[in-house]
């Protein structure tokens, strides 16, 4: 995971040297479906654009996540994400339409709680553990930006991709009874698959 950020950042860090000075902020909240299973996460990213292409990369903030396992502390950091826009007519109308390329990596920490019976003392006991998933997001697709000032424009896009997951659970409460699947994906999807979404970003021109 940290060489694949690190690979990116370098890779992205060849690809601005090369961009002109021209550069806007935006609010990315992108809504995300993998296998059927529903998350939201922000990123405020900052972004680079040269004639009629543009590069950004931000951290991204878990908003919420329709998952067993979560432990429902919001908002939280949990990545980092980057994408590229191609604007086939140019980006100066007030209404433009893109394509895009999005590469999302995220480490997902959560806690859950199992009940086991304890015969000794003939009751069930409640027991935590904690589940680490290393997730990855590759997505194309195309969307429609709006110029409502010279300043401030805003966007919709939809995409649809990949995912790789791999996650780890361990016992977080001393005592607990050990976990024979550890190394198993306890999220409710595959370790890979069909990922799709909707992004809604609001942009401020630097």
């Amino acid at each position: 995971m940290k060489n694949g950020i690190l690979i990116l950042s370098l890779f992205l860090s060849t690809q601005l040297n090369a961009q002109e000075n021209s550069k806007s902020i935006e609010i990315n909240t992108k809504g995300y479906f993998v296998d059927g299973i529903f998350r939201l996460i922000s990123s405020p990213t900052i972004n680079w654009a040269k004639n009629n292409r543009e590069i950004g990369i931000g951290p991204t903030f878990l908003l919420a996540s329709v998952v067993a396992a979560s432990s429902n502390q919001y908002p939280r950091l949990v990545g980092l994400q980057a994408h590229y826009r191609y604007f086939p007519n140019g980006n100066n109308n007030q209404l433009n339409l893109f394509l895009f390329e999005e590469i999302t990596l995220q480490v997902i920490n959560d806690t859950w709680e199992t009940n086991e019976w304890n015969y000794t003392l003939s009751k069930y006991q409640a027991f935590e553990y904690t589940n680490r998933e290393y997730l990855g997001l590759s997505n194309l697709g195309y969307g429609i930006i709006l110029r409502l000032s010279e300043k401030i424009s805003v966007s919709q896009s939809i995409g649809i991709g990949v995912y790789y997951s791999k996650s780890d659970s361990n016992e977080k409460t001393p005592g607990a009874p050990e976990l024979f699947n550890e190394d198993q994906n306890i999220n409710g999807y595959k370790d890979f698959g069909l990922t799709y979404g909707l992004n809604f970003v609001i942009q401020f021109k630097l």
